[in-house]
């Protein structure tokens, strides 16, 4: 082997662990903010005591997600097309909902007493929808050879980036306007 296919060999290896461990950690907030929700425990449901907490739809999304990557990486292709259809259809009628062009909204299917008893109702907001909805069309889209080859799937999970960044400074700087 030469000395430049085993430098690529260490890269792809070093990024698919790091790969596989962000996948983990997404699936494990997932799974901490759903713990939090079951059993009424606050801190597990909010990252910092100020913000709103995580919706426990978005928790599950979380999870979905994570699995779905997993699964797509082993190229699981109907795992990644049951995934991404499922994680769509929710964050597609959120999106709705919040349009009111729907009477009713899935992030309330969990916990919704819980979710109003909150000193800070955790609903899911327009940017965290698009952000998922954008992932799980990207995920959609790396299993088509021609979205791959133009970039389609980077170019949706860059603009899911920017969305989770203005919501993260929402979040931080107490924007209601933007996260609501």
């Amino acid at each position: 082997m030469s000395e430049t296919t085993l430098k690529n060999n260490t890269r792809r290896s070093t990024f698919s662990i790091a790969h596989t461990a962000v996948l983990i950690v997404t699936i494990g907030l997932g799974c901490f903010v759903s713990f939090g929700w079951i059993f009424s425990i606050d801190t597990l449901i909010r990252i910092v005591p100020t913000w709103s907490g995580m919706n426990p739809l978005t928790a599950t999304l979380f999870i979905v997600y994570g699995a779905t990557m997993l699964l797509a990486r082993r190229e699981l292709r109907t795992a990644t097309i049951i995934g991404s259809f499922v994680i769509a259809v929710f964050t597609g009628t959120r999106i709705a909902a919040i349009y009111n062009l729907l009477p009713w909204s899935p992030d309330l299917l969990l916990f919704q007493y819980k979710i109003f008893a909150a000193t800070a109702p955790s609903r899911m907001s327009l940017l965290t929808a698009g952000s998922f909805l954008l992932l799980s069309t990207s995920l959609l889209c790396t299993l088509n050879a021609r979205m791959r080859r133009y970039k389609i799937p980077q170019a949706l999970t860059g603009t899911s980036v920017i969305f989770a960044t203005i919501a993260l400074l929402g979040y931080m700087f107490k924007g209601t306007v933007i996260l609501s």
